[in-house]
């Protein structure tokens, strides 16, 4: 890594302020960043939410196929950030043309399957994304990065978890408090929140702010991680 031709000033700091300052580069170049992310993430997801959503009438398992698919469309993001920091401004067409390499060479299929379920996740993705390394030289790298940084990783993703939660929450309450009470159809109600066998729109109403709540905060906890992942990569050398 050239740290001379860092955009970010070099400094001691600690994990927070690491996560911190991912945030507010990835604020700073809000417009490359989402642009890029948006050009990938909703082509992919009108075409999952038509597939699962409409053919097969069922928007939790197009919600759930999106979540999974995270770690595919979060190269884009770290594709971007990581030119960014560098003061590297990409637009979305070098971006997407970025893509066949990004899936190809930077262990997706392992992403997808058993690293799905991994809470370092978003300080794991730039080693896959920025060195290229495969099999057990990639995993002892990857020990390598989190063993100082680990802790703060973990915690950002229980963080991000919450605020995706709560976003999610903000956003269904609205569009309850919008529907017209003629509207409601009658409901079998487990307890006050708990629907059973809700009508398709309800279920739409439902699920949906949960995947906006996604599109609009993974690139800021993509950007967190890259920048813990920077911190420690600046430890190390």
């Amino acid at each position: 890594m050239e740290l001379e031709k860092l955009a970010v000033a070099l400094r001691p700091r600690n994990n927070w302020e690491a996560i911190d300052l991912g945030l507010r580069l990835a604020i700073k170049h809000a417009w490359p960043l989402y642009a890029s992310w948006l050009s990938l993430v909703l082509p992919a997801s009108t075409l999952v939410f038509i597939i699962f959503g409409i053919w097969l009438d069922s928007p939790l398992w197009a919600l759930f196929a999106l979540w999974w698919l995270k770690p595919a469309f979060d190269r884009i993001v770290v594709h971007v950030i990581s030119h960014a920091v560098f003061g590297e401004i990409l637009d979305v067409r070098s971006s997407l043309q970025a893509l066949p390499h990004l899936f190809r060479t930077t262990s997706l299929l392992r992403n997808l399957t058993v690293g799905r379920f991994s809470l370092h996740r978003s300080v794991r993705l730039p080693v896959d994304v920025l060195e290229g390394l495969r099999g057990q030289a990639a995993r002892q790298r990857k020990a390598l990065i989190i063993r100082r940084i680990g802790g703060a990783a973990l915690w950002q993703t229980v963080a991000w978890l919450h605020l995706e939660t709560l976003f999610w929450l903000g956003c269904a309450g609205l569009a309850f408090m919008l529907i017209p009470y003629e509207m409601l159809p009658e409901l079998e109600v487990l307890g006050n929140w708990l629907f059973i066998n809700p009508p398709s729109w309800l279920r739409w109403a439902l699920y949906t702010p949960l995947w906006l709540s996604s599109l609009l905060l993974e690139p800021l906890y993509v950007a967190g991680g890259f920048m813990l992942y920077i911190k420690r990569r600046t430890d190390l050398e």
